[in-house]
């Protein structure tokens, strides 16, 4: 452990270069409250822009680090009402219109695929809003799978490693940043809130180019919390998110069908008589 050898020899040993890794959940909340040696901007600053392929918040953009920051807000405590209910709002519709429809036949899928594309799809609606003249997305499975095999590589990004090494991650990359440009974006309603402040916002600064505040869509260069809480980017949440999520779903998803399955019977019971 890099610590310990610091302990024992001292910062020169180690170049004063060495991390923590901080197993123990329950440490969390004390670790945090230690706002001021906990400062994150000079990391997110570096590894983001070279991740998403946009500038950095600096001088140039002024204000903009502080408003991003502010917006943070709107992903926590009351705001998560209305949210949890868009959350669900959205669950139910995937669910009804592509398994439950009355006409449909039976599906079969892995366990995981099945949960992870739900989640995906409700959570992109309930963040990013639905197009002018449907309830749902198209392509949405083809976003799935970009989103997918760019999180793969996400760590190595962060790690930046150069990305004409990672084999089609630059295609892929341009290809999710071409669907949150800002005048496809501003077709869409019922986005959250979070998403409306944050593309009012980068409107507000000319020299930004669309490419950038669609690259800005999907990660937050600045940490929640006025600068005390580590990184949280829209795109690192919304994929976090489902993966917990994909978790605890499967149980949701059987009770949900056994209900779904007995009251079809039921239906085509009373039909019949």
């Amino acid at each position: 452990c890099c610590v310990c050898v610091a302990l024992l020899w001292g910062h020169v040993v180690c170049a004063c270069k060495y991390m923590t890794f901080i197993m123990d959940p329950l440490l969390y909340p004390t670790i945090i409250k230690q706002g001021r040696q906990l400062d994150f901007h000079e990391f997110s600053n570096r590894v983001a822009p070279f991740a998403f392929g946009y500038p950095p918040v600096t001088s140039e953009f002024p204000g903009l680090q502080e408003q991003i920051t502010r917006g943070f807000i709107l992903l926590q405590g009351d705001n998560l009402a209305p949210l949890t209910e868009s959350m669900m709002g959205n669950l139910m519709l995937v669910f009804r219109q592509d398994y439950l429809d009355q006409e449909s036949s039976w599906k079969t899928a892995y366990m995981y695929k099945f949960c992870n594309s739900i989640m995906f799809e409700a959570t992109f609606l309930t963040m990013y809003g639905k197009p002018p003249s449907a309830s749902r997305h198209s392509g949405m499975s083809v976003l799935e799978t970009d989103f997918v095999k760019f999180d793969k590589m996400f760590p190595l990004l962060i790690a930046q490693i150069p990305i004409w090494l990672l084999g089609r991650t630059k295609a892929i990359r341009e290809r999710l940043i071409n669907y949150f440009l800002p005048h496809q974006m501003s077709c869409w309603s019922h986005s959250s809130e979070f998403i409306r402040m944050r593309s009012e916002m980068f409107e507000q600064y000319d020299t930004l180019r669309d490419y950038d505040k669609a690259a800005a869509q999907l990660w937050s260069e600045v940490n929640t919390h006025h600068g005390r809480e580590p990184v949280i980017s829209s795109f690192g949440s919304m994929m976090r998110f489902i993966y917990v999520a994909v978790q605890s779903f499967p149980l949701l998803l059987f009770v949900t069908c056994a209900k779904f399955i007995l009251l079809r019977k039921t239906q085509t019971i009373t039909s019949k008589h």
